[in-house]
C-alpha cells in the first residue's frame, strides 16, 4: 500500500502575516525533530519560498530549465506533457546540516501569476472544479514518496490556492493579531465551505488558526489573541493554537540565511517556541482523525 502523507496548506486573504517563514521553519523541525521527509511547494508567484532555499542564481537556473510550477501549468493549458516533476524537484534545499534530515522543494516562479488569471474557477456561472484539481493529479506519483507536504499559498483563494487545498488534508491560517489579518477568517471559512458541498473530493480540514508576528506588550494583540481564543471557544471558528510565535527580525533573517550545524543553533530562542508547535500540531491531527474538533 502506498504511504499516504500529511498534506498542510499555509493560507491567508492578507500578505504578510509570516506564512512563508511559518512552512520553512515547520519543514525544518518536522524534518529534523521528527526525522521525516519533508517536500515544500510554493505555490506563492512572490517565490519567497524558493528564494529562501535556493538562493537566486539557483532558482534562476530552474526557471531557465523549465523546472518551476509554472511549467507544470502551462503544460496543462497547451495540453502538452514536457514537464519533469522529478527534475523540478530539488532535492536536500535544508540549510541545517543534520544526518537524517530531508527536505526536497518544489519552487514557485513570477509566472504564476499569469496563470491565476487565465486558469477560471469559473465557468457559465459554474464553479470549474476540474481546474482546481492539476497539482493534485500531477504529484499523485510523487507525494507519495513524503511524509509530510506543506504548501505555501498566496494570500488570495484563487486558483493556485484552491489547487493546493484541493490535495491537502489540512490547513493552517497565520495571522496577526490585529483587524485587517483576522477579517478574512470567517471569508475563507465560508468559502471553503461552499466548495466542500461541490465537490465529494474536496476533504480538507482546518487544522487551526496560527497567531503570528505576535507583540507581548502590545494591547491590540493581546486584545485580539483573547477574542480569537473566546471565538474558537464558542465554535465561530476553528481551533486557535495556543503557541503564539512572536514578532522577530532575527528570528525571519536566520530562517533564510546561512548553513547551520543544528536546529538550536539556527533558532535560538524560537527552538522551544516552534518545538511547542510541531508538538501542538501533532496533537491536533490526531484529535481531528479521531473526530474531536475545535478546543479540548
Amino acid at each position: 500500500m502506498d504511504k499516504k502523507p500529511v498534506v498542510i496548506s499555509m493560507i491567508n486573504l492578507k500578505g504578510g502575516v509570516g506564512k512563508t517563514t511559518i512552512t520553512l521553519a515547520l519543514a525544518d523541525f518536522i524534518s529534523n525533530i521528527l526525522l521525516k521527509k519533508v517536500l515544500v511547494i510554493d505555490m506563492d508567484p512572490q517565490c519567497n519560498a524558493s528564494m529562501a532555499f535556493l538562493g537566486e542564481t539557483r532558482w534562476l537556473e530552474k526557471e531557465e530549465k523549465k523546472e518551476t510550477l509554472y511549467h507544470l501549468f502551462k503544460d496543462c493549458i497547451n495540453n502538452r506533457n514536457t514537464f519533469s516533476i522529478q527534475k523540478a524537484v530539488e532535492v536536500n534545499v535544508s540549510n541545517i546540516n543534520q544526518r537524517g534530515s530531508v527536505i526536497n522543494l518544489l519552487p514557485s516562479s513570477l509566472g504564476l501569476i499569469y496563470f491565476q488569471d487565465f486558469i477560471p474557477i469559473v465557468e457559465n456561472n459554474t464553479l470549474k472544479l476540474s481546474n482546481c484539481r492539476i497539482l493534485k493529479q500531477k504529484l499523485k506519483s510523487v507525494i507519495k514518496e513524503y511524509d509530510y507536504v506543506l504548501i505555501d499559498c498566496p494570500p488570495n483563494l484563487g486558483i493556485l490556492s484552491l489547487n493546493a487545498l484541493f490535495m491537502s488534508d489540512y490547513y493552517i491560517i497565520p495571522v496577526i493579531p490585529d483587524h485587517l489579518s483576522t477579517l478574512g477568517i470567517p471569508s475563507i471559512l465560508n468559502r471553503l465551505n461552499f466548495i466542500s458541498k461541490r465537490a465529494t473530493d474536496f476533504k480538507v480540514k482546518p487544522l487551526g488558526v496560527l497567531i503570528s508576528m505576535y507583540r507581548t506588550a502590545t494591547k491590540l494583540h493581546n486584545q485580539k489573541s483573547q477574542q480569537l481564543y473566546e471565538m474558537s471557544f464558542s465554535r465561530k471558528i476553528p481551533y486557535v493554537f495556543d503557541t503564539k510565535i512572536p514578532l522577530s527580525i532575527d528570528f525571519a533573517e536566520a530562517v533564510q540565511a546561512r548553513s547551520f550545524s543544528t536546529l538550536r543553533q539556527k533558532y535560538g530562542s524560537h527552538f522551544s517556541i516552534f518545538t511547542q508547535l510541531l508538538e501542538e500540531i501533532e496533537k491536533h491531527i490526531k484529535n481531528l482523525n479521531f473526530g474531536v474538533y475545535g478546543r479540548v
